[in-house]
């Protein structure tokens, strides 16, 4: 089903069945924390965002079960130690979803706005929490505040406070990979011709299908990218799903040292790419999932923002940068709501253009330099 058919679906069928139901939910004053269950179908990034939470959950009850019911798109972010089980929200996989009604003791819906997702949790838990905002909250044993001002982290984590846990995360999960997964990206790397010596730099020029205004000039990333090359005598390295291919074969050959410009796009798994990061000193990223993947595996991360506020949604962890020049019609994204619509500034993406090339080599210079003179 295509995302907006997906969306329209969800807000009028959903709140329907939202308010239906929510008439009929029963209300227990405490939960049991032995089969919890996590709901996260949308957002690779998002996804990553969870996983404090999660960790904040099991240090608290270690004993407890957490399965998290996730797409195929996201499921590789929970292979991971903290998740005793995923279960996917597919077609061949909903019969499966349908006999475990009422099979876990709390559920956590983490999407911040989907009517889907609280549909599901009614149905297979006892006592769910979720964000106190539209007809879903009807379906909530407890509500929590998804927080506007604040990073969505931390928001996450809020999700904690009706089981007395306030939880207050500082740096981000790093992600599960395997040895298989390291070798595949290591060989790569050298057939490219890329060795342990080289200072590799990675770039995401690409988004998700929702927000796509988030993108920075594909130019302004060549001219970047050159300009740390001569500056720095880096490898770059472009990263990005399948359909990336071509946009950063359009960025690499706007580069006048292409030759150290390397496009990945379309090459790596999601695990592949938890692999990758490792080799990166720096990344730098519109507002987008591989952003925070590359935060959670330690890399220094630089984040461009304009429809989305970097308040919310800023790589995390202590000496990563969010640049943001404000726009009159900025931030036109509210993820709460499910608001992502189409750029209506006459000057298309305008937010994004206001960054400059000279304020990003800065953020780039800065970073470098603490890295060259740490490993000299």
């Amino acid at each position: 089903m295509r995302i907006p058919l997906f969306r329209w679906v969800d807000k009028v069928v959903g709140s329907v069945l939202c308010f239906l139901l929510g008439l009929a939910r029963l209300r227990r004053s405490h939960p049991q924390v032995k089969d919890v269950l996590v709901i996260k179908l949308w957002a690779v990034g998002e996804s990553v965002l969870t996983l404090p939470m999660i960790a904040a959950l099991k240090e608290k009850y270690p004993n407890a079960s957490v399965t998290v019911l996730c797409r195929k798109r996201n499921a590789a972010v929970y292979g991971h130690p903290l998740v005793n089980h995923v279960l996917l929200f597919e077609g061949t996989h909903l019969l499966q979803l349908f006999r475990k009604f009422h099979s876990f003791d709390l559920v956590f819906d983490c999407e911040p706005y989907l009517n889907v997702s609280a549909l599901l949790g009614w149905w297979l838990g006892k006592f769910m929490v979720g964000f106190d905002h539209g007809v879903r909250r009807l379906l909530y044993t407890s509500r929590v505040q998804y927080n506007d001002n604040q990073h969505v982290v931390q928001t996450y984590a809020d999700m904690l406070a009706p089981l007395g846990l306030s939880a207050r995360p500082n740096l981000l999960v790093p992600l599960s990979y395997t040895t298989n997964d390291e070798q595949r990206i290591t060989l790569l790397l050298k057939e490219q011709g890329i060795s342990s010596s080289d200072v590799v730099i990675g770039m995401c020029q690409s988004v998700a299908e929702s927000g796509r205004w988030r993108k920075w000039p594909a130019e302004r990333y060549s001219v970047l990218a050159d300009r740390l090359i001569e500056k720095f005598g880096v490898r770059i390295v472009l990263v990005g799903g399948g359909d990336t291919v071509e946009n950063n074969d359009v960025i690499r050959e706007a580069c006048t040292h292409k030759g150290s410009v390397l496009n990945l796009g379309g090459k790596t798994s999601l695990k592949d790419l938890f692999a990758l990061m490792k080799h990166f000193k720096l990344f730098i990223s519109n507002d987008t999932g591989p952003m925070h993947i590359a935060a959670a595996q330690g890399v220094p991360t630089i984040g461009l923002f304009g429809p989305n506020l970097p308040t919310r949604f800023a790589p995390f962890g202590k000496g990563n940068v969010a640049l943001y020049e404000k726009q009159w019609c900025s931030p036109c994204i509210n993820v709460h709501r499910g608001n992502f619509p189409e750029c209506f500034n006459p000057d298309k993406g305008a937010c994004m253009k206001l960054i400059s090339i000279e304020s990003v080599f800065d953020a780039c210079a800065r970073i470098l330099k603490l890295h060259l003179k740490g490993s000299s």
